[in-house]
């Protein structure tokens, strides 16, 4: 009688238990499904700001960042509420929306591509990432890799500016760097169950994941909001 039994038969779990246990509801896993609200949040914000923007450049910008959050959070909030191996796709696909959104941005603003280019890159990393999760499910290899990898070359690229560009936006990178790492330990802790009560559907590990991320998003924004607008000077 669980609202996801059937579809987590027909499609099979998810490669990760978190730590909360999941409830017989319509919210399979209440706090790591409502903590995906502060990204969504964040990502209404931007939209918000968007169409606040005063040049068209940067309404689109804000809108596109915005709508990216807002996909990421919404995808999230899908697959906790939901726990099977279709909707953990549709959660990295948010995250795949993401980086290589950030990634495009960065190749776009260190011009080791054009901005048509790097419009079509973003749609081709997105659809090989998605393609690879099978792949990688079949031969056993842990597919949260590849948001890895994509995340690994985004911060090389950043690594280049802040060494190149004496007007990088370095404190909000290292605010940036700083929420994602202590939501990343939150996270790890909750997977291999060293900070972990199954039964607290309010506090939990991977939640808190959830927040550190949406404020690392927002001084991500700052971050490439200001690459952006260099690169159209």
């Amino acid at each position: 009688m669980c609202p996801w039994y059937d579809m987590e038969q027909q499609f099979g779990p998810a490669n990760v238990k978190w730590c909360e246990e999941r409830v017989c509801a319509l919210i399979n896993e209440p706090a790591n499904t409502w903590s995906n609200l502060f990204f969504i949040l964040v990502g209404l914000f931007l939209i918000y700001r968007g169409y606040k923007s005063q040049t068209s450049s940067m309404k689109k910008f804000n809108i596109l960042f915005g709508t990216t959050v807002t996909i990421m959070g919404s995808f999230s909030f899908i697959y906790h509420a939901t726990n099977n191996y279709f909707t953990q796709i549709l959660d990295f696909v948010g995250m795949y929306f993401y980086v290589y959104f950030l990634l495009c941005i960065s190749l776009y603003h260190f011009k080791m591509m054009k901005a048509r280019n790097a419009f079509y890159a973003f749609f081709c990393f997105v659809i090989v990432s998605i393609a690879l999760i099978p792949a990688s499910r079949y031969i056993h290899f842990p597919y949260h890799a590849i948001v890895g990898f994509a995340a690994v070359a985004l911060t090389m690229l950043q690594v280049r500016g802040w060494l190149t560009d004496k007007n990088y936006p370095k404190k909000d990178l290292l605010i940036c760097l700083g929420f994602f790492a202590l939501g990343a330990g939150f996270s790890y802790s909750d997977v291999s169950r060293l900070f972990c009560d199954p039964s607290n559907h309010f506090v939990q590990g991977h939640a808190i994941w959830h927040l550190c991320s949406a404020l690392g998003t927002w001084f991500s924004y700052l971050v490439f909001s200001k690459q952006y607008q260099s690169s159209l000077k």
